[in-house]
């Protein structure tokens, strides 16, 4: 908020604020030469009471108190200097109501935290699956362990392709299934990150999309 002194004058650009602001509505002096050198305290008047607040580099914080209810919040300033004093007429500004309280509804689930959940889910399984192999409840390799996770995996939507970072080893070229998968938009066991290597250079996915986008990157 800025305002501008000139003499005894105050000249008040309104703010754009709301009822319940806390420590973030600024007011920004400007004075003639007349309140140069001078202790400087500027005057909020809402709610029925007044406060004050002493200037620092002509600018002070708006009390929380003047803004907790909609109304008129009125302005002024004095300075002292010696047994000098100067004081301004009152300048005023709305505070418009807002809405406050009640019971926040559940929001859904964001893209995001569905990735984390479904992420989540296929740890606690791979783990499952790692402990029952280590228990000799049935017979599997690690390498088996990682194809269970890869198919759970597989089941993931393609926006949801797009927000994780893989980095896994295609192969050395593209074969027909991977064409498949990226022909009908389902990306299926393709993510982000993942690589073919063709002649020692690494051409990894870069975005997952209709178009999708891939990134030659040098060894």
């Amino acid at each position: 908020m800025k305002i501008k002194v000139v003499n005894q004058r105050l000249y008040l650009e309104p703010p754009e604020t709301a009822e319940g602001t806390r420590e973030y509505l600024k007011a920004e002096f400007s004075f003639s030469e007349e309140w140069d050198g001078m202790t400087k305290t500027a005057f909020f008047r809402g709610a029925g009471n007044t406060y004050s607040q002493l200037l620092e580099n002509d600018a002070c914080t708006v009390p929380a108190e003047v803004l907790t209810a909609p109304g008129r919040v009125g302005v002024s300033v004095s300075g002292t200097l010696g047994e000098t004093i100067i004081t301004t007429d009152i300048k005023s500004f709305t505070v418009p109501a807002t809405l406050s309280g009640g019971t926040p509804s559940d929001p859904e689930p964001t893209v995001w935290q569905q990735i984390l959940d479904k992420v989540d889910e296929t740890k606690q399984i791979a783990q499952s699956v790692r402990e029952d192999v280590e228990a000799g409840k049935f017979a599997a390799t690690a390498e088996m362990v990682e194809r269970v996770v890869s198919t759970y995996m597989t089941g993931l939507s393609p926006e949801m392709h797009r927000n994780i970072f893989r980095g896994k080893s295609l192969g050395e070229s593209i074969t027909a299934e991977q064409l498949e998968v990226i022909r009908d938009g389902s990306f299926r066991d393709l993510y982000v990150g993942d690589y073919w290597e063709i002649n020692g250079t690494k051409y990894r996915i870069a975005d997952i999309h209709p178009d999708i986008a891939i990134r030659r990157c040098q060894q």
